[in-house]
């Protein structure tokens, strides 16, 4: 079924939708609607899942992928999905709570150590403590006194 449907999506990329296979963007939208997986992102499924197909979206015939929401019938698959939503959810609170006390927190370039620091400091290593999440609680609570 080859040709376009207007100018946005390929007959084939109507026919998988059809068909309960979607683009990250739409399955994540689609999955939002649940209560468990409020929060989901295009991200988390392209990270979770294998992309089934790919269609030609655009008028500039640009590849998308597509994922299979049957993919998302395993419990594991859901369980992984709802553990990573938790745990970015889990880090932006840590984040604005560090913001609420004064900490910067922020990751180095190549994206293996992070600090908080007070924003006093300015972006200073050699002040830094360097945290993961669970240090980054530690350092929460001890700014706040606990």
């Amino acid at each position: 079924m080859a040709g376009y449907s207007g100018y946005s999506r390929s007959n084939n990329a109507v026919a998988a939708e059809r068909d309960g296979r979607f683009p990250a963007s739409t399955l994540a939208a689609r999955l939002r609607a649940f209560r468990r997986f409020r929060g989901c992102t295009a991200s988390d499924i392209k990270w979770l899942l294998e992309p089934s197909e790919y269609h030609h979206t655009s008028k500039r015939y640009n590849c998308t992928d597509f994922f299979d929401l049957r993919d998302l019938a395993e419990a594991d698959v859901r369980r992984a999905l709802r553990a990573e939503i938790a745990g970015r959810k889990e880090y932006f609170r840590l984040l604005r709570e560090a913001d609420s006390l004064g900490l910067s927190v922020f990751r180095t370039p190549d994206g293996e150590e992070w600090y908080a620091i007070p924003r006093k400091w300015g972006r200073r290593f050699a002040e830094a403590d360097q945290v993961d999440l669970s240090r980054l609680r530690t350092l929460l609570e001890q700014a706040r006194g606990e």
